[in-house]
């Protein structure tokens, strides 16, 4: 659950709005799909390895037994 909820929703929102905003960038700009999409693949493989350094990040803090 914790990798669904964590990691895997928030990666696929921010791929569909990454390659929506590709798409729109080709179709309205004129630039290249290609390139639009290998930038959309860059930005969110930069948030999935944020995303998991957070995760780590955040598994490593210890949790009081009273709270």
């Amino acid at each position: 659950m914790r990798l669904g909820w964590r990691f895997l929703i928030p990666l696929a929102l921010v791929n569909l709005i990454t390659m929506a905003t590709a798409l729109l960038i080709s179709r309205e700009w004129g630039w290249s799909l290609r390139i639009t999409s290998i930038l959309a693949i860059v930005v969110t493989l930069a948030v999935a390895m944020w995303l998991a350094k957070n995760d780590q990040v955040e598994s490593a803090v210890p949790v009081a037994e009273g709270e």
